[in-house]
């Protein structure tokens, strides 16, 4: 697990990501990325847990803390464009969030970002772990998203339960 240590006053839950471009380098991404890179511009203390490789690590600046569940592979995107339209391939999958090793004090952040990309998030889980008075936000992207395994598998939408 690695962890950058800080108090957030802003803390996003998502997974980091891998995007493949075109010409087959990796580029970091995720929800919970361009979030947390927002609100450190905003003038937050910005905050990530996530799940991935150590490489996730150096993905964010150094006063955007990150806790990161280890994990043997970070979940990594790829956009193919065609004559009709965007496809979405899911290349790798990092495992659901947990967060019982997170620091309690991350759990009062007064503001909770819940970005998943890849139905990381169990939702009941995380709203029974932050603290009560916090303003929580969802991005639901990745709660409307499905795939087929064997991975890499085609993105598609779901409905939303």
């Amino acid at each position: 697990m690695a962890t950058k240590l800080m108090l957030p006053n802003y803390l996003a839950l998502g997974h980091l990501t891998h995007d493949v471009l075109p010409a087959g380098a990796l580029m970091p991404g995720g929800t919970v990325r361009y979030a947390a890179l927002t609100a450190r511009e905003l003038g937050y203390q910005a905050a990530v847990v996530s799940s991935g490789c150590a490489d996730l690590v150096g993905s964010l600046p150094d006063d955007v803390a990150l806790h990161l569940q280890p994990a043997p592979v970070t979940t990594t995107f790829a956009n193919r464009y065609t004559a009709y339209g965007r496809e979405q391939w899911l290349h790798a999958l990092a495992p659901v969030l947990t967060l019982d090793r997170v620091s309690a004090a991350w759990r009062e952040a007064p503001m909770i970002h819940i970005g998943p990309v890849a139905n990381e998030c169990a939702l009941a889980h995380i709203l029974d772990w932050v603290a009560p008075h916090a303003l929580v936000g969802l991005t639901p992207q990745g709660m409307l998203r499905t795939w087929d395994a064997p991975l890499p598998a085609r993105v598609r939408p779901l409905h939303w339960q």
